[in-house]
């Protein structure tokens, strides 16, 4: 169990449970989902929109550990999937750039 920022688990469900090309489709109505529920259910200090996708793109790096996965651990189907998922999504949004700014 831990405390972390909402992106963290957002982010890191989001890339490793859809394809490349269905993330790259939903990924934005996904996330203003996402944002509009937990309004719904009281959750207050929302960020906007545009800090919303920021805080989202910079935490993707989180799953890049996938790359490093041995295949003792997971099927080696389970590492190439997740590893090419996290590692596009980085590339797609520029994740490394945000963090090192």
């Amino acid at each position: 169990m831990q405390i972390a920022h909402w992106a963290h688990d957002f982010s890191y469900f989001l890339a490793g449970a859809l394809s490349v090309a269905d993330r790259r489709r939903h990924e934005r109505d996904l996330l203003n989902h996402y944002l509009n529920k937990l309004k719904d259910f009281g959750v207050t200090n929302l960020p906007d929109a545009a800090q919303a996708w920021l805080d989202y793109r910079a935490h993707l790096l989180h799953g890049i550990g996938w790359v490093m996965c041995p295949v003792q651990m997971q099927p080696e189907e389970n590492c190439c999937a997740f590893t090419e998922r996290f590692s596009t999504a980085i590339t797609d949004h520029d994740s490394v750039h945000l963090i090192l700014g």
